[in-house]
């Protein structure tokens, strides 16, 4: 019981004690003795007549000093256990993560119970939580949030808009915004355990549906900076519209089925190719598929290949994608929108939710992978085109399905006439376009050609050679774990390193089909590896296994 309830505890029993004397009194009233009339003595009366209030007080007393006893013990516990436990725990979540941090809120929300009043705990509070605060028009919205990728699917209502100073765990959580008569929208929230920067109060405005472009979702403009666009240059955008997931097969075939490549008013744009300018006609003949038909190099005699209706669309080139977008009255997005959509300083959760590395290309919306405003599929499955230009070159966003996950924030440029299986698009509607210009303003900044690269001096290199000099010292290499899978040998070997006490661990690949000595591959992982707990834990993807069956060492 909490102290509040000792307290009213007490005071009922002490508002009891009058009853009591009354009724002590009354059950040892003398009214003279049955066989000879007689009255008993006075003082057996005053016994009585205290024995029952005597024991009543006694009992208060215990119970008070019970719950006391179990109050402070509670309070002990919470301060010498349980709060550095949780902070401990605190230290073990990724800042990034969307699980792991609601455990963490959840027990701390307990923890409130017993040392509410204690500065301990609301500093506890502080370091794991930030206090939001959400408007919407029109308000009276409910609103409610969870965790990310967790399996729990439960939302936690916070309360009806406008909310103010309602704590959410740091790191990353959904929340949903739902108003009788107005599309439910769906957004993130993100801020970070080592940079506990206020939140951004935010502004919701709700739509009935009949006001939503079909399969697309709201976005609120933006100012860019670092937390929202990234190392992008700084831009300011309008309100837009964006389509949830990527084009499918299914809503490409009816810009195909339209006569889309032989409506000459959907091309805007000059089919630059290095230093010449194509005609539309001679454009149009590289725009074909398999069987020599116009669309997507993948699809056989103007239809997708079967089955695959509901897939996201892949084998068109920028071109194409822009052309669909002018068919649809939208857009590409720009690099600013699409970094804005795409909650990059929590990448390295979302990316654990995306398509990459699996070789297999999804259907649009098969990963739970929410980003920005309820769009989805931003992490990994296809790359998608952005509007924005480098040179005669065009900026691809997001990764694929047979790409690292680091891809999925890096911006990439590449020829517009790419129709690589492994790029879609997705489209946006400026709702207001005064800014359309500035934002769709190609990079001026020129891509570095490192074949005109000069070798720097010697006394420069040396320079450079000086930065990799070490004490040279016996390695002591043995050998932790051997593990035997069907094409090689992988041993868990640890060395003896002179910059450190601990030793450094290394895992060898050896071939089962070829002898030594083996001609070794060196693997040096992508950024990822950061954010890992274990050597273990790196993965070598399906795409690399060839090495070992080739008779090759991977280290």
């Amino acid at each position: 019981l909490h102290e509040n309830a000792r307290r009213i505890l007490l005071i009922i029993l002490l508002a009891l004690l009058p009853v009591a004397l009354l009724l002590a009194w009354i059950l040892t009233r003398q009214t003279g003795d049955r066989s000879g009339g007689r009255p008993k003595p006075a003082l057996l009366f005053k016994r009585r007549k205290i024995v029952i209030p005597v024991i009543l007080i006694v009992v208060a007393a215990g119970i008070s000093l019970g719950l006391r006893y179990q109050h402070q013990s509670r309070l002990e516990h919470a301060l010498q256990v349980t709060l550095p436990g949780i902070r401990e725990n605190m230290l073990q979540v990724n800042e990034y993560d969307g699980i792991q941090n609601w455990k963490v809120f959840e027990k701390a929300r307990e923890l409130k119970k017993v040392l509410r009043d204690h500065p301990e705990f609301h500093q506890l509070l502080h370091d794991i939580s930030v206090d939001i605060n959400i408007s919407t028009d029109p308000q009276e919205a409910a609103i409610y949030a969870r965790s990310y990728g967790g399996p729990d699917t439960t939302w936690t209502f916070l309360g009806e808009s406008p909310l103010e100073g309602v704590a959410l765990p740091r790191g990353l959580s959904q929340i949903r915004l739902e108003k009788p008569g107005f599309e439910t929208t769906y957004d993130l929230v993100y801020t970070s355990y080592t940079w506990p920067a206020e939140f951004e109060p935010r502004h919701y405005r709700l739509h009935r549906p009949e006001e939503i472009p079909e399969s697309m979702v709201f976005a609120p403009g933006f100012t860019g900076d670092w937390f929202k666009t990234g190392t992008v240059p700084q831009k300011t955008a309008g309100d837009f519209w964006v389509d949830r997931y990527e084009v499918s097969n299914l809503q490409y075939k009816s810009f195909v089925d339209a006569g889309g490549y032989e409506d000459a008013s959907y091309w805007i744009y000059p089919f630059v190719e290095d230093k010449d300018t194509l005609t539309w006609n001679d454009a149009m003949a590289r725009f074909l598929d398999q069987t020599g038909q116009p669309g997507p190099a993948n699809w056989i005699m103007g239809e997708c290949p079967e089955g695959q209706e509901g897939y996201p669309v892949n084998g068109i080139s920028w071109f194409e994608a822009a052309a669909y977008a002018r068919f649809m009255n939208k857009d590409l997005p720009t690099v600013y929108h699409w970094s804005y959509l795409s909650e990059l300083l929590a990448s390295p959760e979302l990316v654990k939710h995306g398509n990459f590395e699996s070789n297999t290309l999804a259907p649009v919306g098969s990963y739970n992978n929410m980003t920005r405003f309820g769009t989805y599929d931003l992490p990994g499955n296809l790359s998608e085109w952005n509007f924005n230009a480098r040179e005669n070159y065009r900026a691809i966003l997001g990764g694929n399905y047979r790409e690292p996950a680091y891809f999925y924030n890096d911006i990439y440029h590449i020829s517009p006439w790419t129709r690589s299986d492994r790029i879609g698009f997705r489209c946006m509607r400026y709702i207001n376009d005064t800014l359309k210009q500035e934002l769709t303003a190609p990079d001026p900044d020129p891509i570095r050609d490192f074949s005109v690269s000069k070798p720097v001096s010697d006394e420069v290199f040396e320079v450079y050679k000086s930065r990799y000099t070490y004490e040279k010292a016996d390695l002591n290499p043995r050998v932790d774990v051997r593990v035997d899978s069907t094409d090689w040998i992988l041993e868990s070997v640890f060395v003896d390193v002179p910059y450190e006490d601990l030793p450094l661990q290394i895992l060898v690949y050896l071939p089962k089909n070829s002898d030594p000595p083996y001609q070794t591959v060196i693997f040096w992982p992508w950024i990822d590896v950061l954010y890992l707990d274990a050597l273990e834990d790196v993965t070598m993807g399906s795409e690399l296994d060839f090495l070992m069956k080739s008779g090759r060492a991977f280290v």
